[in-house]
């Protein structure tokens, strides 16, 4: 429904966007699928403010294990996910793994070994999927670096250039 609404407000049929857009409001509205997708985007925009909120108060490893914790839905924790992955390194599964130790009864030992392993999962996945679009962008590196001049390379195969691109091209002048 948005990408037909931002084609429509493309091609500057405002009129038609209006209407779509009270189209979209209503079945948001009026639907169960779209009531989920609200209730989904609250949970995502809570752990984004949550986060920020954290992030003023001094973010460390011990106040994000704190948020992931008292999550109150896999949304929630899915949007944390995404957003600080790289802050949920080995000292901060250490510091989880402490905790489990050191929980009062087995629910919240059990609980907290599940979302230990969610987490694990989970970021195991986004790693796995990092590596193939860093291993895409070192081929394009290496088909750019094989035609004959460089301004060529990055005609022909300018399409595959992106952040990661940039990064493989730093990681390669390291190597060299």
């Amino acid at each position: 429904f948005g990408r037909i609404l931002e084609a429509t407000m493309a091609q500057g049929d405002r009129q038609s966007a209006e209407q779509l857009t009270v189209i979209q409001q209503e079945l948001l509205e009026e639907t169960e699928i779209g009531k989920q997708i609200q209730a989904q985007m609250a949970e995502s925009q809570k752990a984004m403010e949550d986060l920020q909120n954290a992030a003023k108060e001094g973010l460390d490893r011990e106040t994000l294990l704190n948020l992931f914790v008292n999550a109150p839905s896999p949304i929630y924790i899915s949007t944390l996910i995404g957003m600080v992955r790289q802050g949920m390194d080995y000292e901060f599964f250490g510091l989880l793994s402490k905790r489990i130790e050191a929980a009062a009864d087995e629910d919240e030992k059990s609980q907290l070994t599940e979302l230990r392993d969610a987490l694990l999962d989970a970021t195991k996945k986004i790693d796995e999927q990092m590596q193939i679009e860093m291993d895409a962008a070192k081929e394009t590196l290496e088909k750019v670096l094989s035609e004959p001049t460089i301004e060529a390379g990055l005609q022909t195969h300018g399409a595959g250039i992106n952040e990661l691109f940039v990064e493989a091209v730093h990681s390669a002048l390291e190597e060299a």
